[in-house]
This record gives C-alpha cells, structure tokens and sequence, in this order.
C-alpha cells in the first residue's frame, strides 16, 4: 500500500470513529498505551476467532483526543446470570482454550503477560504495604515466588477472561469482548483467571467445569493448574468490594463472602503449589483438584484499596 491510499485510510478511519464517539459508540481507554485491543482483531480475521472486527481506530489519540476503536456490534448478551448450567461453565472454558490454539511470541503491540489483567499488580502492592495482606494470601504469594511462575507454551492470551467480558445466547458462548489487555503468555493465565472468576461469582463447583470444557476443547490435559489458579487468586484486592456473586439461590453475595470465595479457591491450590516438589512445575489437572488442609488462612480483612472497581471493568 501506497504513503497516499494509507494517509487516506487513516482519515477515513479517524472520521468513523469520531462519528462513532459523537453517537456514544466505540471504545476508549486511557488504561493502557499499548494498542492490543486493535490488534487482536487482525489475529480474529486471520483464525476465524469469535470476536469483535476492527472497524476502524484512532491508536495514538491524534484525530479524537483519545485512544479509541470502532468494532463490529456482535449479538448476546454480557449480564451476569445469578445461576448457571454446567454447560455454560464449559461453554466458557472451551471459548478461551479456542484463543489458545494460536501461537503467538510477544511483540510490541501484543506483549508478554505474566498473569491475567497485567496492568494490575495486587500481590506487588500487598508486598510493598500499599493495600493490606491476610496470612493466607501472603503465604501464597511466598509459594509462588519461591517456585517461579512456570511456562510451557507461549500462545494468544485474552489478559481478562470472565463472565462480563463474553457475549451469550443462551449457553452459547457467542464471543469473547474487551481485548484490552490482550496479548502473548501461558495458556494458564486466561485459564486460572476464568476458573477464578467463575468460583467467585457462583461457587466452588464451578472452576471444574471451566477445566473441563478447556480440555475438551484443547484435546489434552492443563497443567500447572494450581500455580496458575493461585496468581489469579493473588492479582485482586484485598477485599473483593463490587465483585459479583450470587448464592445458591440467586441473591447476590457481599464482599466478605466474595471474598470468603477467593480465599477458599486459593487454600487447597496453595498447598500444592510448593517449592519442596518438583512435580509443582508439571503437576497435571487432576492432581491440583486435592484438597489440603494445612494452610493457615482467614478471611481478608482491612480497608478497601480496589483500582479496578467493576464499573471501570465495564469501560
């Protein structure tokens, strides 16, 4: 493509997506420098992912004051239902490990992401005394700095996988949303974040039919399970206030009982996340799933330091 059709482009671009800011649509975000949300729409087009396409965008905020894309509306819904089906869990597993299946090394507009919503470092801000700690969450995040965070496959990673960020037709996973935070790491860091979430908002059955349907969908066994499981658990504040979950019968939890939920999908993955066993590094699905009862825990308690309310998750 010429310098002139490719001047062109970007005015006709940045025309659209002015027009589209001027209607109250598009997306913007001051979250991030990075340009991930619009490049995850060439590596959509290129695997036939299901997800928004990129109409057009404004990456360095030059024609809109902002950074902001114009995307495909897509069908389904993002509420949060009070209850789910074992089918949805696996329908959300499944979606996540399709991302998975495409190979990708970090480069600068899709970067390498060590855990799930990487523009966050809770574990860091609990170390450094800026949020506070629980004995249960500082004794993990010991663990898994003792053993490292292992890798065994670099692939395309979504960066902020949960429920509010997909698009459903019933239990029909239609596409996944938000690519803020996209980029290139571990399968692990998409897979503990989604079986995170899910235990969160409905419960401690749930992160296993989230495996499963990623197993399914992947055609082999997860590994790491449990390292995984405990960065995503370790990358949320404190006390999770404003994070969704939903009782047995559909009313909605408070944030000492969100948070009670947290605590409990970290205590037995914690244990088994271990420097003394070398097999931690290897340690297949099944295995992660036993429960030990040796850590010393409570429930997360202190003032509220959250950055990332679920309001600014829905930006």
């Amino acid at each position: 493509m010429g310098a002139d059709s490719q001047e062109r482009q970007q005015r006709v671009s940045a025309s659209l997506v002015r027009e589209a800011l001027a209607q109250g649509l598009g997306d913007t975000t001051d979250r991030l420098p990075d340009t991930s949300e619009a490049c995850h729409g060439v590596l959509a087009d290129k695997y036939g992912l299901d997800a928004p396409r990129l109409i057009a965008s404004d990456l360095d905020g030059e024609h809109t004051g902002q950074v902001a894309t114009l995307e495909t509306l897509l069908p389904g819904s993002r509420a949060l239902p009070p209850a789910v089906s074992d089918e949805r869990l696996e329908a959300a597993g499944a979606a996540i490990a399709k991302v998975h299946a495409i190979p990708l090394t970090p480069e600068h507009h899709l970067p390498y992401r060590p855990r799930p919503i990487a523009v966050d470092d809770f574990a860091g801000d609990r170390r450094a005394g800026r949020i506070p700690t629980t004995a249960l969450l500082q004794l993990a995040d010991e663990r898994v700095r003792a053993i490292g965070t292992p890798s065994q496959e670099s692939v395309f990673v979504h960066g902020d996988v949960w429920g509010g960020n997909m698009l459903w037709a019933a239990d029909i996973c239609v596409a996944l949303i938000d690519w803020k935070t996209a980029g290139a790491g571990d399968p692990g860091v998409d897979l503990g974040e989604l079986r995170k979430q899910m235990a969160l908002q409905y419960g401690p059955d749930a992160p296993a039919h989230v495996l499963n349907g990623w197993q399914r969908q992947a055609g082999r066994t997860a590994v790491n399970v449990a390292c995984r499981d405990a960065v995503a658990a370790l990358n949320t504040p404190t006390v999770l206030d404003g994070w969704p979950g939903f009782a047995e019968n559909g009313n909605p939890l408070d944030a000492a009982v969100v948070s009670a939920r947290r605590d409990a999908f970290s205590k037995p993955r914690q244990t088994t996340c271990r420097p003394d066993v070398p097999s931690c590094h290897t340690c297949s699905a099944d295995r992660q799933q036993r429960s030990l009862s040796d850590t010393a825990g409570g429930l997360g308690q202190g003032p509220v330091n959250n950055r990332r309310h679920l309001q600014e998750r829905d930006s």
